[in-house]
């Protein structure tokens, strides 16, 4: 059957499914190209081209209906990285949402996935964009490990071993640790994370150098207590304060640490967050990575 100049291929034995499922973004994209490319002016298209050059960079070879909001959000990092003003950023991402319109118009992207995207504000005047975070230098980790407790080491050890998310390390439960097999263990968050509104899944995976820090962080505890913990501090060296150990860390709480030692020793400051970025950085660069 044909919609306007398209013509969408009847479902078979190899065509099972929405479009959608199959088709990736960087074929909507050639697709867009093909048909709409000549109904713009040399101006406009010359402000399609890098707005699909950036999708396609980003999820080219995704399916078209796998693309969310974050997904989108990451297009948008793009443009912002190399100084675009606010309203050529807008205005890209309403060109690439209005091809995601055009392909639902066609059975090619499901509803579902064009109302998502419709979702993501437009960045506002005055408003700041999200600043670029760098990974934190292995070395500073390194002078900064020497001065922490065994409790403080352990989380720091974990997030540069997994790239976790420093909540998701701090809410962990012995109980929620599985053993897939001896050198793989798993976190499976279920709806407890930052993107399950989207209908992601998100599942935190220890290799064997993590797994060393998860069998030293968990010797001796229940399943119900927290794998990280924050130590106990003699009543001496915290005055007035309130002992805060066996409580589970806090963001607030493991910066404050690091920044206080980093100050007293002379080390570069650096925020927990970064380990996520160090590690990021250290898979994308390792043979085979992206």
């Amino acid at each position: 059957w044909v919609i306007g100049d398209d013509v969408v291929p009847e479902p078979g034995p190899d065509r099972v499914g929405p479009i959608g499922d199959r088709m990736t973004v960087a074929e909507l994209c050639d697709k867009f190209t093909e048909r709409r490319k000549r109904e713009y002016s040399a101006g406009e298209w010359g402000c399609f081209a890098p707005a699909i050059a950036r999708l396609c960079y980003v999820v080219g070879g995704r399916p078209v209906n796998s693309i969310t909001v974050p997904d989108l959000e990451d297009v948008r990092e793009l443009f912002i990285r190399v100084g675009n003003s606010l309203t050529t950023i807008n205005g890209q991402i309403a060109r690439i949402r209005a091809m995601f319109e055009w392909g639902k118009d066609r059975d090619y992207v499901d509803r579902r996935v064009w109302l998502d995207l419709r979702a993501l504000k437009r960045l506002r005047k005055g408003a700041k964009p999200a600043k670029k975070v760098d990974p934190v230098p292995e070395q500073d980790v390194r002078a900064t490990r020497e001065h922490l407790p065994a409790e403080a080491r352990d989380i720091v050890d974990a997030l540069w071993h997994t790239g976790a998310r420093s909540g998701e390390l701090f809410q962990l439960l012995v109980g929620d640790v599985q053993q897939v097999r001896p050198d793989l263990w798993i976190y499976d968050l279920g709806d407890a994370h930052k993107t399950a509104h989207h209908g992601h899944e998100r599942i935190v995976y220890f290799g064997p150098e993590a797994i060393a820090v998860l069998e030293r962080a968990m010797k001796g505890k229940k399943k119900t207590e927290h794998v990280f913990t924050r130590p106990h501090v003699p009543p001496s060296a915290r005055g007035a304060g309130v002992d805060t150990g066996g409580q589970p860390w806090t963001g607030s709480a493991l910066h404050a640490r690091i920044k206080w030692i980093c100050k007293r020793e002379g080390i570069p400051h650096w925020h927990p967050h970064q380990l996520r970025h160090a590690f990021g950085t250290r898979t994308f660069n390792a043979p085979g990575g992206s």
